[in-house]
């Protein structure tokens, strides 16, 4: 079946993720100052992996916020995938009633947000006052 080569596959990850340039392929966000870092969002349902929002079921416990991931160092790629360099600790929830069941990588710190990658949670994690919601270095993004 014809797709991308697993070469192509690492040096498109390579580029997005670590803005590490590869041979012939060439678009400004690999070069951009401004997208210096992207965003990690926590869900209660799918992302708006369609409409490329990512501030669609996104979580509203109290305390939550984006949390920010440097684009040089904190993503590592492999195998056609990229998993976090080290573990992701959001803030600690002060409200209770909701169930984190994906997360999403996107470009803002607050608001609407351009969703780039987004995926299930697994296990997923139930908001509880004095829970604190972590993406582990497992957390995986896939190149098919």
């Amino acid at each position: 079946m014809p797709g991308k080569s697993v070469g192509y596959k690492n040096d498109l990850l390579r580029l997005f993720f670590n803005a590490t340039a590869t041979a012939g392929i060439t678009i400004p966000l690999a070069v951009s100052t401004t997208a210096t870092s992207f965003w990690l969002s926590l869900h209660t349902a799918a992302p708006g992996t369609a409409s490329n929002r990512q501030d669609l079921n996104e979580t509203t416990y109290s305390g939550y916020q984006r949390l920010e991931v440097i684009r040089t160092s904190g993503f590592a790629v492999s195998a056609n995938s990229v998993t976090l360099a080290a573990n992701q600790t959001f803030a600690t929830a002060s409200s209770s009633g909701q169930t984190i069941t994906h997360w999403g990588i996107g470009s803002t710190s607050t608001g609407t947000g351009y969703l780039y990658y987004g995926g299930t949670c697994t296990p997923t994690v139930t908001i509880d006052q004095g829970v604190i919601p972590i993406l582990t270095s497992a957390s995986r993004v896939t190149e098919d």
